[in-house]
């Protein structure tokens, strides 16, 4: 019972991070559009609070690369993976955007350096 309670806590934190990466990304695209370099650039800096080193950036961006040409080859599971939460759905977004900045928004949020403090 008590790990029972463990796992779906974890789990509970971890739709909570998912649905804070979704927000986040629905308001960076709102702001900028299509433009997935200034995205990585200002969730980097917000999460590690430095920019991103070159190779860094290019990293991310190889993920959101890909993360989009899957999303948007499969727009249902976009669909499916952005009522994760009780924040609204942004309807006003392409779905796939929202998912592929969502993953990285989530990636850059679990990196060692943004969750801890050295």
């Amino acid at each position: 019972p008590l790990l029972s309670g463990l796992v779906g806590s974890e789990m509970c934190i971890r739709d909570r991070f998912m649905e804070a990466s979704r927000v986040m990304a629905a308001n960076l695209l709102r702001k900028y559009g299509d433009s997935p370099d200034k995205i990585i650039s200002e969730v980097f800096r917000a999460f590690t609070s430095r920019p991103a080193r070159a190779e860094e950036h290019q990293v991310l961006r190889t993920l959101y690369d890909e993360q989009i040409a899957h999303y948007q080859a499969h727009p249902e599971l976009a669909k499916g993976f952005l009522g994760i939460g009780a924040a609204p759905e942004a309807k006003d977004l392409p779905s796939p955007q929202v998912a592929a900045t969502s993953i990285l928004v989530n990636t850059i949020m679990n990196l060692d350096e943004a969750v801890s403090k050295r």
